[in-house]
């Protein structure tokens, strides 16, 4: 098993998202970054991104 860190620390489970799967933390900021602003802004993805800033600040 390899003990992958950081952005390319792969999800226990990838998740769903319109288009393709989210499988690692960069793939997750990726796609939220790319977002139109509106849906940029909803509170579901500004708790996302709580939460990816949390995860990637515990791996520090």
């Amino acid at each position: 098993m390899v003990d992958v860190k950081g952005w390319r620390r792969p999800f226990d489970e990838p998740i769903a998202a319109p288009g393709r799967r989210l499988v690692t933390l960069r793939d997750a900021g990726e796609y939220i970054a790319a977002l139109p602003k509106r849906e940029h802004d909803a509170p579901e993805w500004l708790a996302a991104m709580d939460r990816k800033e949390i995860g990637r600040n515990s791996m520090r």
